[in-house]
């Protein structure tokens, strides 16, 4: 029998992918759906363009202020209950 994966993908902040994870992954466990691997991708900013028009510390500081949003991927694997833990339902 095949595993059966389910890929999710969370777009923004850190703390809002983390956050959006977790709410997911409380729905997922009572469908025995369980993460089993996750990756972040973190978004980079295009400041060369700004570097030689000497604007480096107005850039420094921006890209200080501003967190770029990023990716959270993660893999949930399907895990049917052992016999013992049905036994305890």
């Amino acid at each position: 029998m095949a595993k059966q994966i389910i890929v999710r993908t969370y777009t923004g902040s850190q703390s809002g992918t983390s956050k959006a994870f977790r709410k997911d992954a409380a729905r997922l466990a009572p469908q025995d759906y369980f993460p089993v691997s996750q990756s972040w991708a973190g978004a980079r900013g295009n400041t060369d363009l700004f570097l030689w028009h000497g604007l480096l510390s107005v850039v420094y500081v921006l890209r200080r202020l501003r967190k770029p949003a990023g990716t959270l991927a993660v893999t949930y694997e399907y895990r049917p209950p052992t016999l013992k833990e049905a036994d305890h339902v």
